[in-house]
């Protein structure tokens, strides 16, 4: 883990209080990893997954959802934000016959790993799902030549109508590997019908690097820190509450 001041190369919108802010670093990271930012005026920093890294140049996507993101999204390219990075575990990409799972914004950390297999020529599925055609349209844009793309929305608006959970009952999923990242009643319908798989969690974090427990989940094997031990972690090991 390193502190940086990273300068900004681009923060724009790209749709419905949804932006990407694309940074200059030559700190590689892993697929399912993130950093956490600070912004100035508030004392606990943003921890937002890794979208995408090329070179030096690493991208992250998050949604204005409150004062702190609110200031995020003001900052301009040619600007610097203070970064602890990398931060986490990462997703473990050894297989053959991946399946990569998003839903809404958690579709967000599913490209740097779709890119990883790409370069190891394994063309990976690619099942996204939200609630309506408007949540998908640009990351299915974002994702196009990184993997056999199919869809899922609530609405029907675009691909099979209902959850992710009802479309992958039916696919023959008895080779794959999946990693998924999406809301929690999601990824436990999810992990409910196949344990073969991981998931990228998110919780509230106060510091980001395991010292202060408040990201604690439960798991199979005691109280695991979403930060620290986290964010992946095996599907079959987390403990979701009823």
């Amino acid at each position: 883990m390193q502190v940086k001041n990273l300068k900004i190369i681009s923060n724009k919108e790209i749709f419905n209080d949804v932006y990407l802010m694309s940074v200059e670093t030559d700190i590689k990271f892993l697929p399912g990893q993130f950093a956490n930012f600070k912004v100035d005026g508030f004392t606990l920093r943003r921890p937002i997954s890794i979208h995408d890294q090329e070179n030096d140049v690493a991208s992250f996507i998050y949604r204005v959802v409150g004062e702190g993101t609110k200031a995020m999204a003001r900052l301009q390219a040619g600007e610097t934000i203070d970064t602890l990075l990398p931060l986490g575990n990462c997703f473990d990409n050894n297989t053959k016959a991946p399946l990569l799972i998003g839903g809404g914004m958690g579709i967000a950390p599913l490209k740097y790993l779709a890119r990883i297999f790409r370069k190891d020529g394994i063309t990976p599925k690619i099942v996204l799902a939200g609630r309506n055609k408007d949540e998908l349209e640009w990351f299915i844009k974002d994702l196009e030549g990184f993997g056999d793309i199919s869809v899922a929305t609530d609405d029907g608006s675009l691909g099979f109508k209902g959850r992710a959970d009802e479309y992958l009952k039916t696919l023959d999923l008895k080779k794959n590997y999946y990693y998924c990242c999406g809301p929690t009643p999601m990824m436990k319908a999810i992990a409910k019908l196949y344990d073969y798989g991981e998931l990228s969690l998110e919780a509230r974090m106060g510091c980001g690097f395991g010292a202060c427990m408040g990201c604690t989940i439960k798991t199979t094997n005691g109280p695991q820190r979403v930060c620290k031990e986290g964010p992946i972690f095996p599907a079959k090991e987390v403990i979701f509450d009823d």
